[in-house]
């Protein structure tokens, strides 16, 4: 596979949750790979939020830009788009604000960089009284040892373990299914820049929670771009909040079939024309 030496943007989205985005930071400033930058694609948190965002800024070396926006309601899709518009990296990650990233992630995310592919990474998901005692600072989850993780998942603390292990970025299985968006979701995935923009980025038309990520792989899908799993490689440590209920019939689903059956490629309202 091609080697890649280009910076890499994150592009962290939150609303209103400081001490996950005050975990997912401090995971972020500890990578082993330091060609990067982070951008808070902010969907209008109050003050606690900023305050968060300017410790970092003050206390690390990391390129940290807080890209904010009016809370008018749920808007993750335009948030999106603002963090891809503040950000500078050929190379796009996006990760949720309540996702720590162990300290390989942005090397494991470079190593599964490849033309033409965009990459869903995956989760372990924590039970709501782990996630209490990891935002309490009662448990330090990057600290852990192996033997931490056995027990956590024993007692179903954590979902799963293959989040700790490594295979290789040119594994067979990774490309076993380029066509299934499901895999790919907004809480950990990666894209070329020129990609995303040739789709117009993600589709503002969508309200609230449900298949907005989907809508972008599957556009993604019908430009052109296939999806390769990013499975025992990118894993982050996913914390506990409860989902929103998915609304059948709803115009997003409506918007999302349509995508499928006409084989879209670009949004209602996307990335075009903003500043």
């Amino acid at each position: 596979m091609e080697s890649f030496d280009v910076l890499i943007s994150v592009i962290v989205t939150t609303y209103n949750r400081p001490k996950a985005l005050d975990l997912v930071l401090m995971g972020l400033s500890k990578q082993t790979d330091h060609n990067y930058e982070v951008v808070v694609a902010d969907d209008g948190s109050g003050f606690e939020t900023r305050k968060i965002i300017e410790k970092w800024k003050s206390r690390s070396p990391l390129r940290l830009i807080h890209a904010w926006q009016n809370d008018d309601g749920f808007r993750l899709n335009q948030s999106r788009n603002n963090g891809i518009k503040k950000s500078s990296g050929e190379y796009i990650v996006v990760l949720d604000g309540d996702c720590i990233p162990r300290r390989n992630f942005v090397a494991q995310h470079r190593k599964l960089m490849e033309r033409g592919w965009a990459v869903a990474g995956n989760r372990c998901l924590l039970s709501p009284d782990l996630t209490n005692k990891v935002e309490e600072g009662e448990e330090d989850l990057l600290g852990w040892h192996m033997i931490d993780y056995l027990k956590a998942r024993l007692t179903g603390e954590i979902n799963r373990l293959s989040t700790l292990f490594v295979f290789p970025p040119d594994w067979s299985f990774r490309y076993k299914n380029p066509y299934n968006w499901k895999i790919f979701r907004g809480c950990n995935m990666a894209f070329f820049r020129e990609d995303a923009y040739r789709v117009n980025g993600f589709d503002e038309s969508f309200h609230g929670w449900g298949l907005d990520d989907s809508d972008f792989a599957v556009r993604m899908i019908n430009s052109g771009v296939r999806i390769k799993s990013g499975r025992f490689s990118t894993g982050v440590f996913h914390l506990y909040h409860r989902e929103g209920s998915l609304v059948k019939d709803s115009f997003n689903s409506s918007r999302f079939s349509k995508v499928i059956k006409d084989r879209l490629v670009n949004p209602l309202k996307g990335l075009a024309g903003k500043d």
